[in-house]
């Protein structure tokens, strides 16, 4: 695939991740940088609406160790084409969309390829390139991996203006009904504690968040509720997301029932850097 092609799946692979604009604290370092950290952040989009909204969100790359029985950039998924973006050719193609201004801000995720380390290697050389060769200054947002390493949570608060690490279940019974590649307790839990430590320090500008999938394992309401209780209390928890669970074709769980989804961001086609189709999609 060439950059675009790998954009057009990168892209609509993050579709299921949720966020809004986040304030943050942090200030232009010095004279002669590109971008401006502005203090409501950057997360854009196309709303249903029609009002243009522009944040780069896009997947470092697609391919993932992990077996998430819904997720369609799983291990266990039979149909997505794998690809992944290469810090320089990633970091080069956001500018380019920066400098025309189509976008504003980066909203940077991943598949875990290999293992936690190796990716977040490849998404902290790429915010590295970003701050340093193209001097941009402007807004950041990463996701943390599940069991990353205490000092790789702290390198990325220090590039980056929000950090957040998906939950996606409320309880560890839930979680282990959609997957066996992760421990709760240990890869969640744990991380989301850890993150917590590093804002506690004012090294996180825009405070914490965490996402769930709403659905895909027979939870209830009152898990949500029991669990958020706990997350805002022991974590530090800025913000909480919901995505609702899709049955997607090729996942072991392609034959559940799914929730409407309102307010999805999908990428169909770029033309250039022309964006011909991005909508808000409910299903």
């Amino acid at each position: 695939m060439n950059t675009l092609e790998k954009l057009q799946v990168l892209g609509g692979g993050t579709k299921w991740d949720v966020c809004t604009p986040a304030q943050t604290s942090r200030r232009l370092k010095a004279e002669g940088r590109i971008g401006a950290p502005y203090r409501a952040g950057v997360c854009r989009s196309f709303t249903p609406d029609g009002k243009c909204v522009s944040l780069l969100k896009v997947l470092q790359t697609n391919r993932c160790v992990h077996d998430c029985k819904y997720c369609v950039h799983s291990t266990v998924c039979r149909k997505e084409k794998k690809t992944e973006l290469e810090p320089n050719e990633l970091s080069k193609l956001f500018m380019s969309m920066y400098v025309g201004n189509y976008v504003e801000g980066l909203f940077l995720s991943s598949g875990v390829v290999r293992n936690e380390t190796y990716t977040f290697e490849k998404m902290y050389e790429t915010i590295q390139i970003l701050r340093n060769k193209y001097k941009y200054e402007g807004y950041v947002h990463l996701k943390v991996m599940p069991g990353a390493d205490a000092s790789h949570i702290k390198a990325l608060a220090e590039v980056a203006d929000r950090v957040s690490l998906n939950a996606e279940c409320p309880n560890k019974g839930a979680f282990s009904e959609i997957c066996t590649t992760k421990d709760y307790e240990n890869d969640i839990k744990r991380r989301l504690r850890m993150i917590n430590e590093v804002k506690s320090r004012g090294e996180i500008s825009s405070g914490v968040t965490t996402q769930m999938v709403v659905g895909a394992a027979g939870e209830k309401d009152i898990d949500y509720i029991n669990a958020l209780e706990r997350m805002y209390e022991d974590f530090g928890l800025k913000k909480a997301y919901f995505s609702a669970f899709d049955d997607v074709p090729g996942t072991p769980l392609e034959n559940g029932k799914s929730i409407l989804s309102v307010g999805r961001i999908s990428f169909t086609e770029w033309t250039g850097f022309s964006v011909s189709t991005i909508s808000a999609s409910a299903r």
